[in-house]
């Protein structure tokens, strides 16, 4: 920086959208420059601040220096402040906080450290590329389609980044690659939450300065500084774990699709069914599209209203279809949307249900554990012998879950060799390689779980899967529940040996619902267009854009006063006409001693839903409740 410049801009990572301006101090000009780490004086408090940009003016307001270089060197690239400073007006937060999302934690202290200068970077005079969709059932296909990229761009000298949803997945493409392309693997980096606080760190400090052929990470490492980025690569572009949940709430392939437009690189997006907003694009040639079905297993739809009994939940069709694999020596699995015993435990006589202190949910019973335990606050109790309300001996239990399913199948069909898979189980060292083992050898005939099955278990002998209650999926209040339930459909179905035995059997109480027309018939075109229409007619994405603001707080009062304040000086904005549904309380309304509520936004131009975002943080920054916005709920 030179030594004429005497102003530096500072973003600090707090929930505010201002930048600071700082004057630097005289022995200092010469040394500190975009991208260093400073030392800043705020509100009386000494906090970490990261230099933005220079100030060439004067500014017309008192200006105090700031306290401290932290290093000479630079630790943010200039392609990770643009990409950061796209993040925070996407995200309606504070450039400084969507810095440190994408940084270690162990970067994030006032701690001065050391590390190499960043390369200058090269900006490219070229435009991005146009985006690839590739919607092909064969994971394998679809890996090698990803292969062929990553070698040209290790060709070229340049880095791929490739994220995948899951740590499991992640693992499972180390092991395709070593066997693939192990070239990739001699230079390769991996990124994820899952590692050490100082192998995070080593490795992002690695990345901004080290060449490398391939970083392989999760949702935030679409953030990570790469030095020589020429491929962004997205798998399973329609999985839920790429939205985030705290701090900044992105979702990775939106990150990713403007990353590669800062940085001109091309994009590869690939799943077994592709979301609504990404063949939205394809369809509009904004993206190239590759599809490839395959042969599909059949799907019956079994009628659950008024249906005799069979074996507990599972229908006289299942049973037989389940007996039938037994007897062909092939296998089964039945997806169940709920751990524990049971959903909930309640009072038959008053009506009364055990319910969380902490959170605004039922309490789920667990048979092995004999005690009702939260699934958000982990807090458990033991079962009452007699309702705490009415003092009867009216306790009973409701509800479908995994122990309950399994303990029926052992009941009923003791010759069947019955195994579960759910976090429960997980929680024993091994336990998924020794499950994925079993199956693989035969020695289970019916393996029932979680969506933790999903991806995870294949042989050549799995020729059955069962859905036990496809409503447990589709009534979720959330306008993607049919996608998410396609999605996973999808995932179910491309499990299975393809031969003249496999189907998939789902049962359900609303036979006649739009989704599993389309679904019976494998039909993604015909589902995509009648779900692209009901989103049209809602004005929701892709036809437009939605964003929902969270407020929380450990007072309920003021929780809602702040959520019914906000909605009036909202409703008062003629651009949002239309496009602003009334505060409501969120979905749990307590978690963890926090109490939710919510407003929802619509409308066809981002800008306007910025403008209102930054209008909500002006709102709400002082009345000490916590405000999030999730710009793609």
């Amino acid at each position: 920086m030179s030594a004429a410049v005497q102003w530096v801009s500072v973003a600090v990572g707090i929930p505010s959208r201002r930048v600071f301006t700082y004057s630097v101090p005289e022995a200092l000009c010469d040394q500190v420059q975009v991208g260093c780490r400073v030392r800043v004086r705020l509100h009386n408090r000494r906090v970490l601040g990261y230099v933005v940009g220079r100030v060439v003016s004067k500014p017309s307001y008192p200006v105090k220096p700031f306290d401290a270089l932290l290093e000479p060197q630079p630790l943010l690239p200039h392609s990770y402040l643009r990409l950061t400073r796209w993040l925070a007006a996407h995200c309606g937060c504070g450039w400084g906080e969507s810095i440190e999302t994408g940084l270690p934690q162990t970067l994030r202290t006032l701690r001065s450290l050391a590390w190499p200068e960043p390369p200058n970077p090269v900006q490219s005079a070229e435009l991005a590329p146009k985006p690839r969709l590739l919607q092909i059932d064969q994971r394998a296909e679809r890996w090698q389609h990803y292969v062929r990229a990553m070698r040209a761009t290790a060709k070229a000298g340049r880095a791929a980044l490739l994220l995948l949803p899951e740590v499991k997945l992640l693992e499972r493409m180390r092991a395709f690659l070593t066997s693939e392309a192990p070239e990739l693997l001699e230079t390769c980096e991996v990124l994820h939450g899952g590692m050490s606080l100082p192998q995070r760190r080593e490795t992002w400090l690695r990345l901004r300065t080290r060449p490398c052929s391939l970083v392989m990470g999760l949702r935030s490492a679409v953030l990570a500084p790469i030095c020589g980025l020429g491929l962004i690569v997205i798998e399973d572009e329609a999985n839920g774990n790429y939205q985030g949940e705290e701090g900044p709430r992105f979702h990775a392939r939106t990150v990713a699709l403007a990353r590669a437009r800062i940085e001109s690189v091309p994009l590869i997006l690939g799943a077994g069914s592709v979301s609504v907003e990404s063949y939205y694009r394809a369809r509009r040639k904004q993206y190239e599209l590759v599809e490839k079905p395959r042969e599909l297993p059949a799907v019956s739809i079994v009628d659950m209203r008024g249906a005799r009994a069979g074996v507990g939940r599972l229908s006289p069709a299942l049973v037989a279809a389940l007996e039938n694999a037994v007897q062909r020596q092939e296998q089964s699995l039945l997806l169940v949307n709920r751990r524990g015993f049971a959903g909930h435990a309640g009072c038959q006589k008053c009506g009364h249900r055990m319910e969380c202190p902490r959170c605004a949910v039922l309490l789920t019973y667990h048979y092995s554990e004999k005690r009702l335990i939260c699934h958000h606050c982990a807090h458990q109790e033991g079962v009452p012998e007699r309702c705490p309300e009415c003092d009867s001996d009216y306790v009973r239990f409701r509800g479908l879950g995994t122990e309950k399913v399994e303990s029926e199948l052992r009941r009923w069909l003791p010759e069947f060799r019955v195994a579960r898979l759910d976090v429960d189980v997980l929680r024993r060292k091994g336990a998924m390689e020794e499950l994925r083992s079993r199956f693989e050898r035969g020695e289970i005939d019916v393996l029932l779980g979680t969506q933790l099955l999903l991806g995870e278990i294949h042989s050549p002998r799995l020729t059955l899967a069962a859905v036990l209650s496809l409503e447990s999926w589709l009534n979720w209040p959330d306008f993607r529940a049919a996608e998410r339930s396609f999605h996973m459909l999808d995932v179910v179905r491309a499990q299975l040996a393809v031969n003249g035995n496999s189907k998939v059997l789902i049962q359900t109480y609303s036979p006649d619902q739009p989704l599993l027309k389309h679904v019976q018939a494998w039909d993604f075109l015909g589902y995509y267009r009648e779900e692209l229409e009901t989103r049209r007619a809602l004005g929701l994405p892709p036809a437009g854009y939605q964003v929902s603001m969270q407020l929380r707080g450990k007072v309920e009062k003021r929780v809602e006063s702040v959520a019914e304040a906000l909605y009036e000086n909202l409703s008062a904005r003629e651009e949002l006409a239309g496009g602003l549904g009334e505060p409501h309380p969120g979905r749990p309304a307590k978690v963890r001693d926090a109490y939710r509520w919510e407003l929802v936004l619509r409308g066809r131009r981002v800008f306007t839903l910025q403008n209102a975002i930054a209008a909500a943080w002006a709102q709400v920054k002082k009345t000490g409740v916590h405000l999030s916005i999730l710009t793609e709920p």
